[in-house]
């Protein structure tokens, strides 16, 4: 883990990195400023330390899971290579899991329901039209999802999101595959 705070004189609003997942996440107020370098222990435990002037105060983190923002993944706007062709996109495949386990806390296993929280847009994303697909089940294993539009879509571009609310944000998303096919239209 790396920590990146973003003004060490102002406020104590902070990056986290993971450098082993490769996840950036934002925390307000992370930590009072100004503060030393973080410290990891051998038993997962991580601290940093404030001077008052008078006296140096230790402060370790709590790594805890809070339920207090949504996830939201959107991905960029896909042409599958080439922008001039016109695809027709039948599906979303996606590998995720539901219950997240995380060193050194063991987070309460619970479910998100993912049917109706999967998003396409063929507009730079500014209508999104919600795709029906898999539900989630009660484990902590990968699970292969697949969404489909309501039609087949016709488009050179289009975008893809997941949106999770807060009080269901546990989801890991291993990898995500498109079904498309391009139609090559005849010059006569």
């Amino acid at each position: 883990m790396a920590f990146i705070i973003k003004d060490m004189n102002a406020d104590g609003d902070a990056y986290v990195i993971d450098l082993k997942k490769n996840v950036f996440t934002f925390i307000p107020d992370f930590a009072p400023v100004p503060i030393t370098n973080s410290v990891d222990t051998e038993l997962g435990q991580t601290y940093v330390a404030k001077s008052t002037g008078t006296q140096t105060d230790i402060y370790q983190l709590y790594r805890s899971y809070q339920n207090t923002s949504p996830i939201l993944w959107q991905s960029k706007e896909i042409d599958f290579g080439n922008p001039s062709i016109t695809k027709k996109v039948y599906a979303l495949y996606m590998t995720f899991k539901t219950n997240v386990f995380s060193f050194p806390i063991i987070f309460t296993k619970t479910s998100t329901d993912l049917s109706a929280k999967v998003y396409y847009s063929t507009d730079s994303g500014a209508v999104w039209t919600v795709m029906s697909g898999t539900s989630t089940t009660n484990e902590n294993k990968w699970i292969k999802g697949k969404w489909t539009p309501s039609s087949t879509i016709s488009t050179s571009k289009i975008m893809f999101k997941v949106d999770v609310p807060s009080t269901d944000a546990k989801i890991w998303i291993n990898d995500i595959g498109v079904e498309f096919r391009p139609i090559h239209k005849r010059v006569i």
